[in-house]
């Protein structure tokens, strides 16, 4: 048991790493997501792109 949670303590730095990098990859998809899909799926199921009132819009409602 003193082994297994010695080399676990040892292994944390390259585990570090993994994260890090994951993390970078990460944001690198979502940063190309956002920009591939920047509004594309935003208007769908409306008539207008501005609302009627404030807090208003007129959807279609044929479209489910």
């Amino acid at each position: 048991m003193r082994k297994l949670v010695g080399n676990m303590i040892e292994s944390l730095p390259d585990f570090a790493n993994v994260a890090i990098f994951s993390v970078f990859v990460f944001v690198l998809f979502a940063t190309m997501g956002v920009h591939l899909y920047n509004g594309a799926i935003y208007n769908r199921c409306r008539y207008n792109p501005y609302p009627e009132t404030p807090k208003s819009w007129a959807i279609d409602y044929s479209i489910t």
